[in-house]
């Protein structure tokens, strides 16, 4: 068990029968615990499941469903739109109940003519027109509960149906889903008639022995054979207990293929025969490592498929406090305290070069076990200051040695639409893991009516710096303290809101999305073959790293002036003076460098 409990969530998600009562205008319904609107055009919408996941998240199930009307007044959907603010939302993800249905998955926040912010189905197909069908969608929520707007757009209508957090809360409180850290389970709806619930994890520090149940629920075609995903070499050990009252026949196909009706890798409970309406049965078995695993009920022609992700599972372990006996080790970068980042935001070109254009603490918090593998990263930023007009954007990448795909980011704050994110909330387009804090500086501080920027100017009103803190979960005991190198962490800005101008620290490359085009240009003197980036032919950079608080300059007042030994300590690549930003005898000039009002 671990010593560092971290609480997790009670997921227990209630799929209620479809709501019946035909709605000829804008109304709610609530039957079984959810919620119904209407969009129009035939047209639901129903809050199937609202869970509070006890860690400051809630996942919410909604359900879409068409009637299969024609006509002028019933068009095919084009997108379907879900409100939600910006950076509290991530891990949507849909699954097909009945019909078909082909779409794109847009990650906002901005939803082009949708008037609010959010994700959304696009270039939906499939759906509406005469043709019926339902699908659900589910995502994560943090920060709590919302208002959100829900649109089905077919042809020239919007279609749109609000709900409330009084919804929300009503399924929720109905179904008992809120914050119960004593269950510790996850269930989730197959389709048809069949219920996965993950019972319990376990890891022994030398296996991870999983229990999963198996429920048929209502009336249907007979479950042939029941399959679980797992990579090869990793499961062992497969046993099943019919539940009490249950009694069936079946065989047990350890795999690994698991013929045409599969499209995954593993075991299955097969040939079921007897299994009746109200009966079940629990399958146990071992993984020498956690992975995500799809579980299929196959009936007849159906493959009614549920998939439980690595959070899933180790969400389950949290909550009972089942994991390894490992201590979880916190370890501080810097050590001493934060650190500053400043930067110069009109490169290739000198700019006026007051190293003010950002100035940014940080510190970076992460959480390993005893093996040395990382499990979280909490960083934490704070702006203190912006002498910019510019609208920039702030971000960093992580080493090459970790596939982007193995993290999940939580709490960046996107306000514009120049920023594309993957599912798990890191950027996309990028081959190493490149998370994006904010995409513009205005967005996180609201300037004081006068002056340049924020906090550089002293006969400015002083605003009070802003914090912004960013998770990052990674896939367990896969990368150790060595992989993640988070000394070597390539923090950037993005130059008003043009996402191929970045400035990075001196001899930091650029990511994958930078305009390769500005190098060399003006001032710069980089030369990629050689390795050499964001330096001016002096050896003079446009960021700064320190790792302390850093004393930065008054608008307008070079570097150089202000502290007297920086050109010395970059031109000879740090050799002298590395310690040019102390307040040291002879190392400032005090009058060119911003004071912070006395309170």
């Amino acid at each position: 068990m671990k010593n560092t409990i971290k609480l997790s969530h009670l997921l227990t998600m209630v799929l209620a029968f479809v709501f019946s009562t035909t709605y000829t205008n804008k109304v709610v319904g609530q039957s079984n615990c959810e919620i119904t609107g209407v969009n129009g055009g035939g047209f639901t919408t129903t809050i199937q499941s609202v869970v509070d996941n006890c860690n400051g998240t809630h996942t919410i199930v909604l359900r879409v469903e068409h009637d299969g009307c024609s006509g002028p007044n019933c068009q095919d959907l084009s997108h379907y739109s879900v409100e939600a603010i910006p950076g509290t939302y991530s891990n949507p993800q849909v699954s097909v109940i009945s019909g078909t249905l082909n779409y794109t998955l847009v990650m906002g926040p901005n939803l082009g003519q949708d008037p609010f912010q959010g994700f959304k189905l696009d270039g939906v197909s499939g759906i509406g027109g005469g043709k019926a069908g339902a699908f659900t969608i589910s995502y994560t929520l943090e920060g709590g509960l919302q208002n959100q707007q829900v649109s089905a757009k077919a042809g020239n209508n919007g279609q749109i149906y609000a709900f409330t957090i009084a919804d929300f809360q009503s399924v929720m409180d109905c179904a008992g889903t809120g914050c119960n850290p004593a269950v510790c389970e996850i269930e989730k709806y197959n389709g048809g008639a069949f219920y996965t619930t993950l019972m319990s994890v376990v890891d022994d520090c030398e296996k991870i022995t999983i229990t999963i149940k198996v429920e048929d629920r209502d009336e249907g075609q007979d479950l042939s054979h029941f399959a679980i995903e797992a990579a090869a070499q990793t499961y062992s050990n497969v046993s099943v207990t019919p539940l009490p009252g249950t009694t069936f026949s079946y065989t047990i196909d350890l795999g690994h293929n698991l013929g045409s009706t599969q499209s995954f890798g593993g075991f299955k409970v097969d040939n079921i025969s007897g299994l009746d309406q109200g009966e079940g049965f629990l399958v146990t078995y071992e993984l020498t490592t956690l992975q995500a695993q799809q579980m299929a009920a196959k009936t007849g022609q159906n493959n009614f498929i549920a998939t439980f992700t690595i959070a899933d599972f180790q969400s389950v372990m949290d909550c009972a406090n089942s994991g390894c006996d490992d201590v979880v080790i916190d370890n501080l970068f810097p050590a001493t305290g934060f650190g500053t980042l400043a930067f110069e935001d009109l490169w290739p070109g000198k700019g006026d070069y007051d190293f003010n254009d950002l100035v940014i603490d940080y510190q970076f918090e992460i959480e390993s076990n005893t093996g040395n593998f990382v499990e979280k990263v909490k960083a934490t930023f704070v702006i203190k200051a912006f002498g910019a007009s510019y609208e920039n954007g702030f971000g960093f990448q992580l080493s090459s040695a970790i596939n982007p795909s193995d993290l999940t980011v939580f709490g960046y704050n996107l306000t514009e639409n120049y920023i594309s994110l993957n599912s798990n909330g890191t950027e996309a387009g990028q081959s190493k893991p490149t998370i994006i804090v904010y995409d513009n500086a205005y967005g996180q501080m609201a300037h004081p009516g006068s002056g340049i920027g924020v906090n550089t100017e002293p006969d400015a009103p002083y605003v009070q710096p802003v914090t912004i803190n960013i998770s990052i979960d990674f896939k367990p005991n896969t990368y150790t303290l060595n992989d993640l190198d988070i000394s070597k962490f390539n923090p950037f800005i993005i130059v008003n809101k043009e996402r191929g101008v970045e400035v990075h620290l001196p001899n930091y490359p650029p990511t994958d999305l930078v305009d390769m085009g500005k190098f060399g240009t003006w001032e710069d003197d980089s030369n990629p073959g050689t390795g050499r980036w964001y330096v001016n032919d002096k050896n003079l950079p446009w960021a700064i790293n320190i790792y302390e608080s850093f004393a930065y300059p008054i608008e307008k007042q070079e570097i150089l002036w202000a502290h007297l030994k920086f050109a010395e300590w970059a031109m000879s690549s740090g050799v002298q003076f590395p310690d040019w930003y102390k307040n040291l005898t002879g190392y400032r000039n005090n009058s060119l460098i911003y004071q912070v009002p006395a309170k």
